[in-house]
């Protein structure tokens, strides 16, 4: 499998990178990245591993980076195993789930505007009701995920769309180098296509760029629909719970 390994895929591994770099440095989590991994060296924030492997080269430094964290981090310990190359579940661990690295390349739209009601997040009070909205979806978190320091940032930004003067929807968008990343998609509807609209407003704002992103289930089918390829496979291990 690793043999016909998608450049693609790499590519969106590395802006799922840029993405934890953005996300540690607000909360003042200090962590490393080599040239095959990220690596937490404080507790991560919710939702984020402690481990992400970046690259198929160099196993070996991947084995003893990940042996060294397993340690550190005891049962807390999770890594995203970016290429599914690795088998944790003779060592004691659990596949917490498996998704799909997707890319959309750019598409020429017209007007270059955000569809209509979405905008930028760029005020400390909405930032936190627009988490407060994606945590009430289905992620729900006993910290803020979050910090302000993110809205300062010219590389990532907070997109949603409002109804009756709350937030009903949004994502995230970070960008890379060459990419820009697509995450944390959510909607307190269920009927509303919020796929479509985090994509076209995206899409608006870098034009030029590919759109990468994972998903599994009906998210990843919502966006086959939407244009975009599955370049690879990945997997997010975790300790098995005592």
């Amino acid at each position: 499998m690793l043999d016909h390994l998608d450049p693609r895929a790499l590519m969106a591994a590395s802006n799922n990178a840029d993405l934890y770099a953005a996300v540690f440095g607000a909360h003042r989590v200090s962590y490393r990245r080599t040239p095959f991994c990220f690596v937490a060296e404080d507790q991560p924030p919710p939702y984020y591993a402690c481990l992400t492997t970046t690259s198929v080269e160099d196993a070996e430094g991947q084995d003893s980076e990940i042996a060294v964290a397993r340690q550190r981090f005891g049962k807390s310990f999770g890594f995203k195993d970016s290429f599914c190359r690795y088998d944790m579940s003779e060592t004691g661990m659990r596949l917490l789930f498996t998704a799909s690295w997707i890319l959309r390349p750019p598409v020429p739209y017209e007007p270059k505007q955000l569809p209509q009601g979405w905008a930028k997040v760029d005020q400390v009070d909405e930032l936190v009701a627009w988490e407060d909205a994606w945590q009430a979806s289905g992620s729900p978190a006993s910290q803020r995920v979050f910090p302000i320091p993110l809205l300062g940032r010219e590389d990532f930004f907070f997109l949603g769309c409002k109804a009756e003067g709350r937030w009903l929807a949004g994502c995230i968008a970070n960008l890379s180098h060459g990419s820009v990343g697509l995450s944390n998609v959510f909607s307190r509807d269920p009927d509303y296509p919020v796929h479509r609209f985090a994509v076209e407003a995206l899409t608006a704002l870098v034009p030029e760029l590919p759109i990468v992103g994972y998903d599994s289930g009906a998210d990843l089918q919502s966006m086959l629909s939407l244009g975009f390829s599955p370049v690879g496979d990945l997997r997010v291990w975790v300790e098995e719970e005592s």
